[in-house]
């Protein structure tokens, strides 16, 4: 397996938590944070620890089943503040959300891609070109997810030449440099569980296994207060992701070799993505704060 904040080698879970102790007496900033983050910032001795990672990895729960419990816990039990934001969304949070999700999905075909190039799996590989098609070129006749994102952009007053001209922020470019070394030095399995996990963010289904809320407040999509095109991008994740992450998780699950280091490559993924959740926060507050002006 592998620690999730460097990516170093261990053995077993005893071997991770003497490598964070370790990192931690040096003083290394990376994992003692995460310690703090993770694990709820006490003190810990090597056998805490060990106990600790236990629990964090647990295991003795099949993988499908511990990536819902890993993402509750890491995004819905104390909500993200990007999540709180969508229960009642400003155009400001929506554009955001657009802007900075563009670079995202770019990242999710060129990411997926590599699963497709180098799966074993005939099931792997027709999962991820459906998706491919669905996410970017648009699929039965259904408008891509891409061209709905920018079509929720329009109707919230921005120009899709607008939308075009952004660059990403520092926080989404770091997240996509992490899926993007995780592609390329990790297995197509590794790959398929590090990006599907992330799916599960709009998981209408996670408050059956203890989420606060949901991703947004499912009233929108019958509100009139939200435009139609607001409502038809929100609406195709809404209907979609509950199928979508649990199938592509039962397939990591059934093909994994090395369980533990596919379950460290789905926490440094989640990871990634709290960070790229809060850009698309921080770039609503930077609209706010161009429009006041």
């Amino acid at each position: 397996m592998i620690c999730p904040v460097c990516e170093g080698k261990v053995q077993t879970l005893h071997d991770l938590g003497v490598h964070f102790g370790n990192m931690s007496i040096r003083g290394d900033a990376n994992h003692t944070s995460w310690i703090y983050a993770e694990l709820g910032g006490k003190y810990m001795d090597y056998s805490d620890l060990e106990e600790a990672f236990d629990m964090v990895f647990s295991p003795q729960v099949s993988l499908a089943k511990w990536a819902r419990l890993a993402f509750i816990r890491k995004f819905y039990t104390d909500p993200h503040p990007f999540i709180q934001a969508m229960q009642r969304p400003s155009i400001p949070v929506l554009l955001g959300y657009v802007i900075e999700h563009r670079f995202f999905l770019r990242n999710w075909i060129r990411t997926l891609s590599s699963v497709i190039h180098s799966t074993t799996s005939e099931e792997a590989f027709n999962y991820e070109i459906e998706n491919v098609a669905t996410e970017y070129i648009g699929f039965n006749g259904r408008p891509s997810h891409l061209d709905l994102l920018i079509r929720m952009g329009e109707a919230l007053g921005m120009t899709r030449k607008r939308i075009m001209e952004y660059t990403p922020l520092p926080e989404t470019s770091k997240a996509i440099e992490v899926w993007y070394s995780i592609s390329s030095h990790y297995s197509w399995v590794d790959t398929m569980g590090a990006m599907h996990v992330l799916e599960l963010v709009a998981d209408r289904t996670l408050v059956d296994d203890g989420a606060k809320m949901h991703y947004f407040d499912p009233g929108i999509l019958n509100s009139s207060e939200y435009p139609q095109e607001v409502r038809d991008f929100l609406m195709e994740g809404y209907k979609a992701d509950v199928d979508h992450a649990g199938k592509a998780l039962k397939i990591v699950e059934s093909e994994t070799m090395d369980d533990l280091t596919t379950r460290s490559i789905m926490i440094r993924s989640m990871d990634a993505f709290y960070l790229y959740l809060n850009a698309r926060l921080r770039r609503s507050r930077m609209l706010e704060a161009a429009w006041g002006e």
